[in-house]
């Protein structure tokens, strides 16, 4: 055993213990103990566990989350991260056990992780009755819950309660985002056409023109319209990407990401950029082949 004084996140300076298998163990630790202190990489005043940093951390972000994001994380944190890695230290946490995280939250069922379960009648139970349903999580999930702890440790490191944040060794694998067929021009109008003579004419004008999900879109008639206007394949969902006529029609792509509220460009640009045959048509038709 071998000890030190150095300076806490608190700015006191106390005297810490280190201990090894051998003398040349403990001076090496010693001599990593005594330099983070001089370089002022501070160590906490006590041994926090990530559960405990855990019920602290949203209300030190609460005031400027939006409210929907502190659900998504109090979610993730109680149902996902707590319950596997709840009991490790907060400043011994490792890329590995991050790693496990995400290992678990794979391969653990929905119907498990949100209690389903306990509502249901015994013999429609999933795991605890021995048929598990498979529904696990998405990769956009798993992204979630990496990110909520990967933020956390973020606010930890910045408080010099860590040294690093290990959840940014662990790479997650982007989610693959479905690119929407879109609908043409001439369907969009007569979509239109049918609920003009409907009370919910505003609400598929707004769909057709700003994009807005099904869930912005509460109680519609969806079926009582594509069925009238003979498009009885078309989705809901799929007017949201009429957005892309919008880049179709020389609007920057920076306008069209704020109207379908996205967060990132790219995403605006992977989904909604439809190429139709006409687009194509045109761009080669402006190309002048004689020339030269």
């Amino acid at each position: 055993m071998g000890s030190a004084y150095i300076y806490t996140a608190t700015g006191q300076r106390k005297r810490r213990p280190v201990y090894g298998a051998s003398f040349d163990e403990v001076r090496k630790k010693l001599d990593k103990l005594k330099g983070d202190s001089v370089n002022g990489v501070l160590v906490p005043d006590r041994s926090t566990s990530l559960r405990e940093y855990l019920e602290y951390w949203p209300h030190e972000i609460a005031s400027h989350k939006r409210a929907t994001t502190m659900r998504g994380y109090e979610s993730a944190v109680r149902l996902r991260i707590v319950p596997v890695l709840g009991i490790k230290r907060l400043d011994k946490l490792t890329g590995a056990d991050v790693r496990h995280l995400i290992a678990v939250c794979r391969q653990k069922c929905l119907c498990c992780t949100n209690g389903y379960d306990k509502n249901r009648e015994e013999a429609k139970r999933c795991c605890p009755a021995g048929r598990c349903c498979g529904r696990t999580p998405s990769r956009r999930q798993i992204q979630y819950i990496h990110a909520a702890l990967r933020n956390a440790l973020n606010n930890a490191e910045r408080e010099e309660l860590i040294t690093r944040n290990v959840a940014k060794l662990v790479q997650i694998p982007t989610p693959r985002y479905k690119v929407g067929k879109g609908i043409p021009v001439s369907d969009v109008k007569r979509i239109l056409s049918v609920a003009k003579g409907t009370r919910f004419n505003p609400v598929y004008v707004l769909a057709a023109t700003l994009g807005l999900r099904r869930g912005e879109l509460l109680n519609t008639h969806w079926e009582g319209i594509r069925a009238q206007a003979g498009l009885p394949g078309v989705r809901l969902h799929d007017l949201r990407h009429t957005v892309s006529l919008l880049l179709e029609l020389g609007t920057p792509p920076h306008v069209v990401q704020a109207i379908a509220r996205h967060a990132d460009l790219d995403v605006t640009m992977r989904i909604y950029a439809h190429t139709n045959l006409d687009t194509m048509r045109e761009a080669l038709d402006k190309i002048d082949w004689d020339a030269g």
